[in-house]
């Protein structure tokens, strides 16, 4: 990947990410299992569409699950697809791709 492509994901992921927050927070602090059921299925939609972006860039994939092991690789990937764990997660995906650009320049 360019850097223009790195970039590209970059926006894309970070908005997932700022607009995700206070559902995350919902998600994983609700009032009442109400809220928490609610939230967390709006986070699900989240979740996919951050999937989805990674999953069109191996590079991305790479960053996210850095361990060489197939079994550890599941692990770090299913890891982020908890909405426990997915802001955390993605944060830290973000942080590494910045990064990445900043190896290019």
């Amino acid at each position: 990947m360019n850097k223009e492509e790195f970039e590209k994901v970059y926006e894309n992921l970070y908005q997932i990410y700022e607009n995700s927050g206070d559902i995350s927070f919902d998600a994983i602090r609700g009032k009442n299992a109400k809220i928490r059921k609610n939230a967390e299925r709006q986070l699900q939609g989240y979740i996919n569409s951050a999937i989805s972006k990674i999953y069109e860039h191996e590079e991305i994939l790479q960053l996210l699950t850095p361990d060489s092991s197939e079994i550890g690789r599941i692990f770090f990937f299913d890891e982020f697809k908890e909405t426990r764990c997915f802001r955390n997660d993605l944060g830290r995906l973000l942080s590494d791709i910045q990064d990445e650009i900043k190896k290019l320049k």
